[in-house]
């Protein structure tokens, strides 16, 4: 038979509850899901305190066990080894400033660093690729009917301007056929992003699916992304056209000999970014010897009291670069026209 226990001590006012399954410590009604429920608003709860040496020599620590390590943090054991928990006044700490964080406790910040190799050689250590991408926008929206697009199967070129769309091939939603063919062009200064539906993807032997920036008969030898006799279902792409008079283009030839498939469904999502032309204003504007990157125009500078904007690129002290994608490399050297390269 099942037993209930209650157990009152009067000593502060503090109660404590034992029912069959769990502990109550301030309150008579301990939550379920919890075998121990503290409840206080001016006492905390203290966990064993000690040396790093007494931790360490703990005998057979169990997994998930708690401990506070007199350098100032808590440490708990992962059933491997022990682990320090951020934030708890140790070495690995990230601290909170107005609206940035600021890793405090040492100079270096080091990612994937071979430290057999080479220590940190500057604050920030990167081994690998390192990315500084300015805000993008887009639409987060699933394409509606109206945005569902097949191709005609005919050598007209498509133009699709929506900012979300599926794309299907000449087929459909079912395989597409011997000789069918199709031509997508998505204009303007844009980045997409195409993603597949994996049980919709299929190109049959000798047939041909391109995404390039020119379209047919070019994108034979010039292209982006090239499928061919294959059901392997590709990766998310993020395709771009930097160029206001060029475009993207979604091209597919399938040929005569029977080997068909499923084809493709693509849901195509346009990507914005800040038109160049509409950023004068965005200027760099350097004291002292820098490495800036903007991400309002993808402007660069670096060297010593450098200035950049539109698109500038700027290398030497003091040089400026304000024309739109003007370069200046030297230093004091001045390059405010646009499209200009100047190096002196």
């Amino acid at each position: 038979m099942k037993k209930l226990v209650f157990l009152m001590v009067v000593a502060g006012s503090t109660f404590v509850s034992v029912a069959q399954n769990n502990i109550g410590i301030g309150t008579t009604s301990p939550h379920p899901s919890a075998i121990v429920d503290m409840t206080s608003t001016n006492k905390g709860m203290l966990v064993p305190r000690m040396s790093s040496a007494f931790r360490l020599g703990i005998a057979s620590p169990a997994k998930g066990l708690l401990v506070f390590d007199n350098t100032n943090s808590f440490w708990f054991h992962n059933g491997t080894a022990w682990a320090e928990l951020p934030g708890g006044g140790g070495d690995a700490t990230w601290q909170t400033v107005q609206d940035s964080i600021a890793y405090t406790s040492r100079p270096y910040v080091s990612i994937n660093s071979d430290y057999a190799l080479t220590g940190s050689q500057a604050n920030l250590h990167v081994t690998g690729s390192l990315l500084a991408q300015g805000k993008l926008f887009y639409s987060n929206s699933n394409p509606t009917p109206a945005q569902t697009y097949t191709m005609d199967n005919t050598a007209t070129i498509q133009q699709i301007t929506d900012s979300v769309f599926r794309l299907y091939d000449p087929g459909g939603t079912g395989n597409y056929n011997n000789n069918m063919q199709g031509n997508i062009r998505l204009p303007g200064r844009f980045g997409y992003k195409i993603s597949s539906v994996a049980t919709g993807f299929g190109i049959g032997s000798g047939d041909t699916l391109w995404i390039s920036d020119v379209a047919y008969p070019q994108c034979r030898t010039r292209y982006e992304h090239r499928f061919l006799s294959t059901s392997t279902n590709p990766d998310d792409l993020i395709v771009t056209n930097e160029d206001n008079n060029t475009s993207i283009y979604i091209i597919f030839r399938s040929n005569a000999n029977g080997v068909n498939g499923p084809g493709f469904n693509f849901k195509v999502t346009k990507i914005y970014y800040p038109n160049l032309n509409q950023q004068e204003n965005a200027a760099l504007n350097t004291v002292g010897p820098t490495l800036q990157f903007s991400h309002i125009d993808g402007s660069l500078a670096a060297g010593t009291s450098v200035k950049t904007r539109n698109g500038g690129i700027a290398f030497g002290n003091g040089s400026q670069a304000l024309g739109i994608n003007s370069f200046a490399a030297g230093d004091l050297t001045r390059q405010p026209g646009m499209f200009h390269l100047l190096w002196v």
